[in-house]
């Protein structure tokens, strides 16, 4: 299924005076790939000799591009890793503080934290067993120190073995297909929305270290009649578009299958790399 079967039935006419009819111009190809997690995004960039009304369109294209693949926004490399790391099936644990230990200070709350995954993942390690997490701090003036964490799913005995080693308080936990954030983008919007006075030093969030790497590649596009194209048997996860006769901006993210992996795919001849790297 392409996207623009799924998501462009309204501008395709004024995509394609675009593209037949327009000054050729490359565009910009980026995508970034952790596990089975891709966002894929192609759109017009400015150019020197563009006039004011193709270079305002071409710069919001470009904006809105840099906010779903922007290499240094902290909630996209979060989604990233959550998309890239975790199913629907792991976890969704909220550890809480009783009164009596209830952290005073936000290093006394990375203290407890980094302890309890200590002993997780060494309680783990003996069973033979991967430990993968991601948790962020949650704290308002009306609500008080608590964290949120996904945590990989290892066996039935999950949930009392995560209870019994967070000694501070309740812990509740539930099933990521079973919260309101399900999709990788929605959960790492509510993971990092809940510290409203976070310093500057602070980390929103904070992971494993044996969490698949994101890897991000940008490519100049040549091709007037490229497309974003939904690789067959993906999982949609979001998609969108937007088009003027002076630019365009498509993005889509997904899930890969088992035999449907990207390094399988060479790129079209029509990409020019730019500039590959792992974040």
């Amino acid at each position: 299924m392409s996207l623009r079967a799924a998501d462009l039935s309204g501008v395709t006419g004024r995509l394609a005076a675009f593209l037949i009819g327009g000054r050729h111009t490359a565009r910009r190809y980026k995508r970034l790939e952790c596990g089975d997690y891709v966002r894929e995004c192609m759109y017009s960039c400015p150019e020197p000799l563009d006039k004011p009304t193709a270079r305002a369109a071409k710069s919001f294209a470009t904006s809105k591009a840099q906010q779903r693949v922007n290499q240094q926004n902290s909630k996209i490399k979060l989604a990233m890793k959550i998309g890239g790391n975790f199913g629907p099936g792991d976890l969704f644990v909220t550890p809480t503080f009783a009164p009596e230990h209830l952290p005073a200070t936000y290093a006394e709350l990375q203290e407890k934290v980094r302890g309890f995954y200590d002993v997780l993942r060494t309680v783990r390690r003996k069973q033979g067993k991967e430990t993968k997490y991601i948790y962020a701090p949650h704290h308002t003036e009306k609500i008080r120190w608590h964290v949120h964490s996904l945590i990989n799913a290892v066996g039935p005995e999950d949930w009392e073995t995560i209870k019994s080693l967070w000694p501070w308080g309740k812990v509740h936990i539930k099933r990521i297909e079973d919260t309101k954030h399900s999709t990788p983008d929605a959960m790492a919007g509510y993971l990092i929305g809940g510290w409203e006075d976070r310093p500057n030093s602070a980390r929103a969030w904070c992971a494993s270290t044996n969490l698949e790497k994101v890897v991000a590649t940008t490519y100049r596009e040549h091709n007037e009649s490229a497309r974003l194209e939904l690789p067959a048997d993906c999982e949609l996860c979001e998609s969108d578009s937007w088009v003027t006769p002076w630019g365009s901006f498509e993005y889509v993210s997904y899930l890969l299958r088992e035999s449907n992996h990207l390094e399988d795919k060479p790129q079209p001849e029509s990409r020019e790399l730019i500039d590959r790297g792992v974040l």
